[in-house]
C-alpha cells in the first residue's frame, strides 16, 4: 500500500511535518494490514467451526432417518403379528 502524498507545498510545513505525516501514513497501513490479519484469522475460525457443526448435524440428520426408516419396518412387523404363522 502507498502512503499518502501531502497536498500542501513543502513551504507551507517543515521537513518534520512531512515526516511525521509519512511515517503516520506507514503506521496506519501497517495497522490496517496487521487488524486484516486478525479478522481473516478469526472469521476462517469461525467458518472452521461452523463447518464442523455442519458435519455433526448431518451426520445426526443421517442418523435420524435411518432410525426412521428402522422405526416404520418395526411397526409394519408388529402391525402384521397377527398373522405369523408359528410352526
Amino acid at each position: 500500500m502507498l502512503p499518502s502524498i501531502p497536498t500542501c507545498s513543502p513551504s507551507e510545513t517543515g521537513p518534520l511535518d512531512l515526516l511525521q505525516h509519512y511515517y503516520a501514513s506507514q503506521e496506519a497501513a501497517e495497522q490496517f494490514v496487521h487488524l486484516q490479519k486478525r479478522l481473516l484469522t478469526k472469521l476462517n475460525a469461525v467458518r472452521k467451526k461452523l463447518k464442523n457443526k455442519e458435519f455433526a448435524l448431518l451426520k445426526q440428520l443421517k442418523a435420524s432417518e435411518a432410525h426412521e426408516e428402522t422405526k416404520k419396518q418395526a411397526d409394519l412387523l408388529m402391525a402384521n403379528v397377527y398373522r405369523w404363522v408359528y410352526g
